[in-house]
């Protein structure tokens, strides 16, 4: 079990490729005292550069062939920040990534691969797709076989610009996979051809491997064209300086390499091409608080060409300078080699290998290229036990402000001497304020004009004061639990969600909110910057649904937890209830289940992050707009789906109403994963007393083994609702719910009278 030390620095990665993910894995086996791990990413699953051709030959499976971050991350105890960078505040050290509040940082460390160099095209072109970023290369590759599934016929022609060793692996694994897609549709396989500036193509190789591979593309009926600059593409026309022009149907840009668009402004020291200039140590030139490794990286005293092969040599070394930065100790220069293999797959179980004035070609080669990129990518998969005694070391620099801490940690109080201090929390309050839409910083409360705010966060006393209008009714509700994500802003706003559920099943319109937030001790900075990151999630939502926020409370904990009272306002005949369901009604579930299992799943780094994604994409979306729309189709009898799953929370509809309830069990919506996760035995703590409840329903015979079943009993966070619907609207209601984003929604049962007393609530079938 990890000691939880307090936390006194901030380490913060942009960008998850292969010397950030080495470095996580390092951190993650021996982790640095009191260091906040913070990565950042646009993309959850990171290519890994040596089997992406054979991923696009579609030789390797999309999880063989990427990182899975979240999961790297989960392991590092670290972080994970979904989002795009746009910039830095060097001075603030911050980093700046739109619609959610900055990221602040003690040692930063940038390694974002690069992007081809398109600069030189002119062209608007939808037909264009460059190689990177990878994700979107892949998403347009996919479509483009889906077109040939439905379209055979309308694709004949595909350009590759660039002749380098990527542009010539691109064409050879697009001529396998072109091959076999075509040929099962009964097509004819496409033309491919690659278009080249040089007067030779792979200009950095030896004559031997150029020679061979060049066989290889004429073996594949792949057309050269070198010496050819491209001025533009218009249509499906390539145009080139020379006069020459080709025609296909997509243009694949696989072009030296350029710098993301926000480095340049960033205020870091660049090279002339807009890379971050490093020293020997692989740290800025110009801010010594930030690193940078891979492709985005420039090393003027060692100039190397952009490759994978030194982003994954990095990975040592920057985790080593990363920490000795965190710490104040020594760090190490990085001497890059002057000579390295490179392999070249064929895409035909064969592979081309070249190392100084060596090459050599052939099956062999393609063994050992495979158990070279298959040994990098166990790394991530299998990731091993922490080793504890190394965890437990710490740097001599550290120990006195983090024995400091622990011993005023051991001494706090309890009771109200356990309240974050008054500072921390006026300076968060005080960046919250300053950032908050002018109307709510003001203290107007929420629901329109049905309540108004008399005394709130801007006036100094105990408690706050807001009036209903006359003849309305306050509707109230509470909820808390710890963070079940490691980003404290999509907590906060999944808190948000989750809680105002109650108030939204009952119909009623969202006034107010009263916070509880339990923060992690450590350095009041740290302290500050948890909160605040907690606290602007929170806001964000509250806004969204047009709730003030009243006030709240904070105490320190082991863990980051939040929970808040929200306030509803509804006249109490037009509140659903739970006991209104009538004879006939459709039920309608609005969101797919499965959250708890998968939750428990990513703590055990067992959860795919495109499982997570998935689900959190689901919990970031409030049940506003659904509990309206069941209002709107005459529902009379809603709930919400938290803690005691569908079936808890639909027997306690069933009872009140005295009816009994028929779920279709083929048509109730699951999360991505929930089936992977309960046949490898991994279910919510709270599953099994849920699960209690089954010797209280009726099961179809050949559901009693069914791992769907199991998401009956599944705890939802932040989950949907469930009403009964008049069964002549139920059709419109669910296409009125899918229009306003509950894509997954569906009739998943019936309600009927009860036969007996003591027949069953629940009906599966």
């Amino acid at each position: 079990m990890r000691e939880k030390l307090p936390t006194i620095r901030d380490l913060v990665l942009i960008g998850g490729g292969h010397s950030h993910a080495i470095v996580l894995r390092m951190l993650g086996m021996s982790p640095p005292p009191g260091v906040r791990i913070t990565l950042i990413s646009d993309v959850t699953h990171a290519p890994y550069s040596g089997m992406l051709p054979g991923l696009i030959a579609g030789y390797y499976s999309f999880d063989e062939a990427h990182i899975d971050l979240r999961r790297v991350a989960n392991f590092a105890d670290a972080q994970f920040v979904l989002a795009p960078v746009t910039g830095l505040d060097l001075e603030q050290r911050k980093v700046l990534c739109p619609d959610r509040p900055p990221i602040e940082y003690d040692t930063l460390s940038i390694n974002i691969g690069s992007t081809p160099n398109l600069q030189w095209l002119h062209s608007t072109s939808e037909r264009v797709i460059p190689v990177k970023p990878v994700p979107h290369f892949l998403s347009s590759l996919d479509s483009i076989l889906e077109r040939v599934k439905k379209e055979p016929e309308a694709i004949s022609s595909f350009a590759i610009i660039g002749g380098g060793a990527g542009g010539v692996e691109l064409a050879l694994a697009l001529s396998n996979r072109f091959e076999e897609a075509f040929s099962s549709q009964g097509a004819r396989t496409p033309k491919i051809s690659i278009v080249h500036q040089g007067e030779k193509i792979l200009h950095t190789f030896d004559e031997a491997v150029r020679v061979h591979l060049t066989s290889k593309l004429k073996e594949n009926s792949i057309e050269l064209h070198v010496g050819e600059s491209v001025r533009s593409i218009e249509g499906d026309t390539l145009v080139c300086d020379s006069g020459f022009s080709l025609t296909a149907d997509y243009f694949f840009p696989v072009t030296s390499a350029s710098a993301p668009n926000w480095l340049a402004g960033s205020g870091l020291s660049t090279d002339s091409q807009g890379f971050v200039e490093v020293d020997e140590y692989l740290r800025s030139t110009s801010h010594p608080a930030v690193f940078a490794a891979g492709d985005v990286a420039s090393m003027s005293s060692s100039p190397r060409p952009k490759s994978g092969v030194f982003a994954v040599k990095q990975g040592k070394p920057l985790a080593h300078n990363i920490r000795a930065a965190l710490h104040g100790t020594s760090l190490k220069e990085y001497a890059p080699q002057h000579h390295f293999l490179k392999l070249i797959g064929t895409s035909d179980g064969s592979a081309v290998a070249s190392r100084g004035g060596f090459t050599m070609e052939g099956r062999s080669m393609w063994r050992l290229k495979e158990y070279i990129d298959r040994k990098f990518m166990r790394r991530f998969s299998d990731l091993p036990l922490m080793d504890e005694s190394k965890a437990t070391e710490h740097p001599a620099t550290a120990v006195g402000e983090l024995e400091a801490l622990r011993q005023k940690a051991k001494m706090r109080c309890t009771g109200c001497g356990s309240k974050v201090g008054a500072s921390i929390l006026s300076r968060t309050l005080s960046r919250i304020q300053s950032e908050r839409d002018p109307v709510q910083a003001g203290g107007q409360a929420g629901a329109g004009e049905l309540c108004s705010l008399d005394i709130g966060l801007d006036e100094p006393d105990d408690a706050a004061v807001f009036s209903v209008k006359e003849g309305y009714s306050l509707v109230q509700s509470i909820d808390y639990f710890p963070s079940l994500l490691s980003d404290p802003y999509l907590f906060g706003r999944i808190t948000v969600n989750h809680c105002f559920s109650d108030v939204y099943a009952m119909g009623a319109e969202p006034a107010s909110a009263l916070t509880l937030i339990t923060a992690p001790f450590g350095a009041a900075p740290k302290m500050e910057e948890a909160i605040y990151q907690l606290l602007s999630g929170v806001v964000h939502e509250l806004e969204a649904a047009g709730a003030a926020l009243l006030g709240g409370h904070t105490a320190e904990g082991e863990v980051l937890g939040c929970g808040l009272v929200c306030n509803g306002v509804q006249k109490v005949e037009k509140l659903l209830r739970k006991g209104l369901l009538k004879t006939g009604d459709a039920i309608i579930l609005s969101k797919p289940l499965g959250t708890g299992a998968l939750f428990a799943a990513d703590m055990r780094l067992f959860a795919k992050g495109r499982w997570i994604e998935e689900a959190l994409e689901s919990m970031l979306k409030p049940n506003k707009l659904a509990g309206e729309c069941f209002v709107r189709c005459g529902a009379l009898a809603a709930t919400d789906i938290t803690g005691f799953g569908l079936a808890g929370h639909a027997m306690e509809m069933a009872a009140a109403s005295n009816k009994s309830l028929t779920l279709n069990l083929d048509q109730i919506p699951i999360f991505s994963g929930f089936e992977e996760c309960v046949s490898a035995g991994i279910t919510s703590s709270l599953h099994p007393q849920n699960r209690e409840l089954v010797e209280r329903m009726s099961i179809q015979s050949g559901h009693e083994g069914s791992k769907r079943l199991e998401a009956l009993f599944d705890p939802q966070t932040s989950g949907g609702l469930i009403a009964g619907i008049p069964k002549e609207n139920a059709a419109s209601c669910v296409e009125e719910l899918r229009s306003l984003g509950y894509e997954h929604s569906l009739v998943i049962g019936e309600v009927s009278e009860k036969q007996a007393p003591d027949s069953p609530l629940l009906s599966i079938k």
